[in-house]
């Protein structure tokens, strides 16, 4: 009973490997060919708007259309409030580079470094105040493994902005010509010579006059023609 099973089945893939159309031929498996250079694009950063920013947060923190809603306007008036108080609390950058280990600041040094380590003491207060105020606000919309996701997106720059591509614009590019005073050919436009002068004379393609004939390839001028020499 086995070999009569064994046997139908056998019988059944040859007929169906049989029955299948021929395929042509074919390549190696994976194989595609190279589309060639993508044209170039000119883009450029534009600053996306508040709906814009609230609606990226979204995405990157996967919340449905009624927790959106609900979080969109918290984040709104967080970036506001955070940028309030930047402007507050400015971080001047410092006029000096940091001496080495070797070397001993000078006095006005050492102020400056005291006044910029007070400004960021006080920008780093107002800063964990805002966080402390919004913290619950935040999580009344977002549980705590989204929230700790929000915050290490927060100081990313690219979520405030998209790169547009440039249309229609075309960059003229400046011809540049060299000034008489340099006395640079870029061109020959007339060539005056005498025939009982020139017989012996020959001139490169740039005006440069050479000794006797030319004995490499190229396109010379003589008696003012053109002359090919191979």
């Amino acid at each position: 009973m086995k070999r009569i099973l064994l046997f139908v089945m056998t019988l059944v893939m040859v007929v169906g490997a049989v029955a299948q159309p021929p395929r042509g031929p074919q390549g190696p498996r994976g194989f595609r060919p190279h589309p060639g250079p993508r044209p170039a694009m000119k883009m450029k950063m534009v600053k996306l708007t508040d709906d814009e920013v609230a609606a990226r947060f979204a995405r990157t923190l996967r919340l449905d259309e009624t927790k959106a809603e609900a979080f969109a306007p918290v984040l709104t008036k967080f970036i506001s409030e955070r940028a309030t108080v930047n402007q507050m609390f400015p971080m001047a950058k410092p006029s000096f580079q940091h001496p080495r280990k070797n070397e001993k600041p000078s006095e006005e040094q050492i102020a400056e470094m005291k006044v910029r380590r007070a400004q960021a003491y006080a920008h780093r207060e107002a800063e964990f105040e805002l966080y402390k105020d919004f913290r619950p606000r935040f999580l009344e919309v977002l549980n705590g493994r989204q929230y700790h996701r929000m915050m290490r997106v927060l100081n990313d720059p690219m979520m405030y902005v998209k790169f547009v591509r440039i249309e229609n614009e075309t960059e003229k590019v400046p011809e540049v010509t060299a000034p008489e005073s340099e006395g640079l050919a870029n061109a020959i436009e007339n060539v005056n010579s005498d025939k009982a002068e020139s017989s012996s004379e020959w001139h490169s393609i740039n005006g440069v006059t050479l000794k006797g004939q030319p004995t490499q390839s190229g396109i010379y001028i003589k008696d003012g023609k053109k002359v090919l020499v191979r």
